[in-house]
């Protein structure tokens, strides 16, 4: 544990899913919440939840995307920086109107698909970077922030929502969210660099 967190690849990477899980679980509750207060919530929540589970299922032919990409360190950086101006550009259209429903699903959809690529080209790089003894100990380690961190960013997004009703600034906060995820990695990206095995 303690070689772990002296690892300055794998804290950078750790820290930077801690922010990557939190805002994604957390705009998750505010689209499901922006569903319920549609015309038709029940058309829109049933969509919401296919378009969530969508990513996890294509998960198998995003592995071989991500496997294939050369420089993974670069694009991890560059593919987060996406999700968080995805969400940007969707505060603008939020400032129109509230009923962007379908772009939100549409935004929330790839960026969640981004997330799984970043995810599955961020363990080679672990592996990588950490020695075989700790190997497995930090793949657990990294897997576990998504699920302690996903219920907390989920009661963030209820109780942010519940005090706000603000989709333009929870559109915001986790378009931060991921900005702030890139710019840790950016920060390590030369602890994260390696030579790709041909």
């Amino acid at each position: 544990m303690i070689n772990l967190l002296r690892n300055q690849a794998f804290r950078g990477l750790s820290l930077s899913t801690f922010f990557q899980v939190i805002g994604i679980s957390f705009f998750n509750i505010v689209l499901l919440l922006m569903a319920k207060n549609t015309k038709m919530p029940s058309f829109w929540v049933s969509v919401v939840s296919i378009a969530t589970v969508l990513p996890g299922i294509t998960s198998i032919f995003l592995g071989k995307i991500s496997s294939s990409i050369k420089n993974k360190t670069k694009w991890v950086i560059l593919l987060t920086l996406t999700q968080s101006l995805f969400f940007g550009i969707l505060a603008v259209l939020f400032f129109t109107t509230d009923q962007y429903i379908a772009s939100a699903i549409i935004v929330n959809l790839l960026s969640d698909i981004i997330g799984v690529v970043i995810s599955l080209m961020k363990m080679p790089i672990i592996q990588n970077k950490v020695a075989g003894e700790n190997q497995q100990q930090a793949l657990g380690l990294y897997q576990s922030i998504s699920l302690i961190m996903e219920p907390v960013g989920q009661g963030i997004g209820v109780s942010y929502m519940m005090a706000t009703h603000n989709y333009v600034v929870g559109s915001i906060i986790n378009a931060v969210t991921l900005l702030i995820s890139a710019c840790i990695l950016f920060i390590h990206r030369h602890d994260l660099t390696y030579e790709e095995k041909m």
